[in-house]
């Protein structure tokens, strides 16, 4: 599935300063994973659906790709796995 993400200068989470492996010229970046509950804004990999992008901007705005069960809850997605495209 894709989706969208907003991160903090240099692929950086701005709630969790966790540093997201980017892509390069002929890939994507690393998958990201989360072992365990699926929960909107407190575990999982996040990401949103562009109607609620704006109540989120930051720096930088990504394309990822989820994959696995997602859980939404208003337009932000949450799932087991996740990676930056573009």
């Amino acid at each position: 599935m894709r989706a969208h993400k907003f991160l903090a200068p240099g692929a950086l989470g701005p709630f969790s300063g966790f540093a997201w492996p980017g892509p390069d010229a002929s890939r994507p970046g690393a998958w990201v994973e989360w072992d365990g509950p699926l929960v909107p804004c407190a575990s999982g990999v996040h990401a949103l659906r562009v109607g609620v992008l704006p109540a989120w901007l930051d720096d930088e705005l990504w394309s990822v790709e989820l994959e696995g069960p997602v859980v939404e809850d208003d337009g932000v997605l949450v799932a087991g796995r996740g990676r930056l495209v573009e």
